[in-house]
């Protein structure tokens, strides 16, 4: 799990440096929780295909792996969890970054 302050609302896409050894795609979801209980729970879908162990970027862009997902992030402090059902080979190092602006990494 990660956490993120937002200072700013905005569009945001989330992207993952990853390395993937195994021969399979792995389906995972990610869920950004808001610590303020009035703000909406969101989630989607990550695709990680083979790498060959070599580190690979992946926008997260839900079950057809096809267009980069955008999620919509107000002022707060937001809790990201990334949990796959299996891949004990992967490598993951996140970032978030609004769009038009440079990433920022998760801590």
């Amino acid at each position: 799990m990660y956490t993120v302050d937002i200072t700013r609302p905005s569009l945001y896409r989330i992207v993952l440096y990853y390395v993937n050894s195994d021969k399979d795609v792995h389906v995972g979801t990610i869920t950004l929780t808001p610590e303020e209980s009035e703000k909406s729970v969101q989630v989607d879908q990550i695709r990680l295909k083979p790498t060959d162990g070599e580190p690979m970027f992946s926008t997260v862009a839900g079950a057809s792996g096809n267009i980069p997902h955008t999620f919509v992030l107000d002022p707060g402090r937001w809790t990201v969890s990334i949990k796959f059902e299996r891949g004990n080979r992967l490598l993951l190092v996140s970032s978030l970054s609004r769009l038009g602006d440079s990433a920022a990494q998760l801590s």
